[in-house]
């Protein structure tokens, strides 16, 4: 290798170190000017900490520092093919990123530049998972793709909360576009809908298997009542009627019905009359019956 040829690498080197910070190797995170404590999470970690600690867990590192920028310098955008696409080809990396840089009162980059290199980008949500040593505020969520720059006025207007604590995935639905070669994806929160429908659904369940249960026991104890009741009609149990049913279906009076006892005479009751009686005059001095024969003294 000729020494030209070293010196335009090493002259190159430098150039690149002072158009990028450097990020991983910093000895601290960039420092916000006084009036971006808006941008601050409930942790009190600014958007430099904020970006720093997705980007460790999410490319493996213990620690991830954005440092200090100076005037006419920026952090590193997304490269293809590299562990940094699949974390910061996304819309809540760049505002966070943006908005370090900003707060240190360097200029930002435009969307478009900073995605230039990635093959799907994700807008208004983070793929990843986020960690439990950080809190991600709500202006991150924003989607700064239609004005193609970090708005910082509207950011502050959003506010911090409510704040992304937890992985996102699990809690969004996904609607991809494509864009020229790279796919666009807009990831949406749900905001918990799923969990009221299944509880509706649920309560409307316990509803329906009470009032089931309840019609049930009611057909058991009026089944039961029928039952008792008709046993109790067929052995004539507590029942009374002024009729029976003989084997034609015609109803007969209990008058009717033979009895092995007789019954008292009643002058008002025909039916108490006696079929045949011996008839014994009561004075003894009248003649016995008439029966055909004159048996009296001859008539002068």
């Amino acid at each position: 290798m000729s020494l030209g040829s070293t010196a335009r690498r090493v002259c190159l080197s430098l150039l690149l170190l002072g158009v990028f910070a450097p990020r991983a190797l910093a000895d601290g995170f960039g420092v916000c000017q006084a009036g971006w404590e808006w941008a601050n999470n409930t942790l009190d970690q600014n958007p430099c900490q904020i970006a720093g600690a997705l980007e460790a867990a999410c490319e493996g590192f213990s620690v991830y520092v954005l440092g200090p920028l100076a005037q006419g310098t920026n952090y590193v955008t997304p490269q293809k093919n590299s562990t940094a696409e699949k974390c910061q080809c996304n819309t809540v990396m760049f505002s966070l990123y943006m908005a370090c840089t900003g707060c240190q009162n360097v200029t930002t980059q435009s969307w478009s530049f900073w995605s230039q290199f990635c093959d799907q980008v994700y807008v208004t949500a983070y793929p990843q998972s986020i960690p439990l040593n950080t809190a991600v505020p709500h202006w991150a969520y924003l989607n700064y793709t239609t004005g193609n720059m970090f708005d910082p006025v509207a950011a502050k207007a959003a506010g911090g909360l409510p704040e992304m604590l937890a992985a996102v995935p699990s809690t969004v639905s996904l609607s991809s576009t494509s864009t020229g070669s790279r796919s666009s994806m807009m990831v949406v929160p749900t905001t918990g809908q799923g969990d009221n429908n299944k509880k509706k659904s649920n309560a409307g369940a316990i509803a329906g298997g009470v009032i089931g249960g309840l019609l049930a026991l009611a057909a058991i104890v009026v089944g039961l009542w029928i039952f008792l009741r008709r046993r109790a009609l067929a052995r004539g149990d507590g029942y009374h009627s002024d009729y029976i049913k003989v084997s034609t279906g015609a109803p007969m009076s209990e008058n009717l019905i033979p009895s092995s006892h007789p019954r008292l005479y009643d002058p008002s009751d025909p039916s108490t009359y006696p079929s045949h009686v011996d008839y014994e005059p009561s004075d003894p001095h009248t003649s016995a019956p008439y029966n055909g024969h004159y048996t009296g003294v001859a008539e002068l």
